[in-house]
């Protein structure tokens, strides 16, 4: 509600730059501890999208999350995008090409808890905190902006 606010009194914003002006978690590296990201543009993710081998049911998880509500998913819904019994699957397979994404993109991951776990998905989106019940991953503006323009999951 906000970003719409914004952008129809003229200010160039996005739902997920605005979730990442109020949202500072605590991270590994003095960048992510400062609460940023570095999340690529748009045109990076374009040219890296573009040779990127991804399976079947990566494809349809990333075509789920792209089309969800706010671009925010849960684990078990993008669980049933793929055809995958239970969220640990889908955890597993978002995460893998997530790694393969992040790494293409020379992307600093977000590590979270006491073991400094590494959340592979966040190159494709950040946890929605503002979200109840099961935890959800909101896909940045930039990835959810280079699919469109990629047209790659246009009906």
């Amino acid at each position: 509600e906000i970003a719409t606010f914004l952008a129809e009194a003229g200010v160039k914003t996005d739902h997920t730059t605005i979730y990442r002006l109020f949202n500072n978690p605590k991270k590994r590296n003095k960048t992510m501890e400062q609460g940023t990201f570095n999340t690529p543009t748009a045109s990076k993710y374009i040219e890296t999208l573009r040779d990127l081998d991804m399976t079947d049911a990566q494809r349809a998880m990333l075509g789920a999350h792209y089309k969800a509500h706010n671009r925010s998913m849960t684990y078990t819904e993008l669980a049933t995008a793929a055809g995958f019994e239970g969220y640990s699957a889908a955890n597993l397979q978002y995460g893998k090409l997530g790694k393969k994404l992040g790494e293409a993109l020379n992307m600093e991951f977000w590590v979270y808890g006491a073991e400094d776990t590494i959340f592979y998905s966040s190159a494709m989106g950040m946890g929605n905190q503002y979200a109840s019940g099961d935890f959800q991953i909101m896909m940045h503006h930039e990835l959810a902006k280079a699919l469109a323009e990629l047209g790659w999951f246009d009906d």
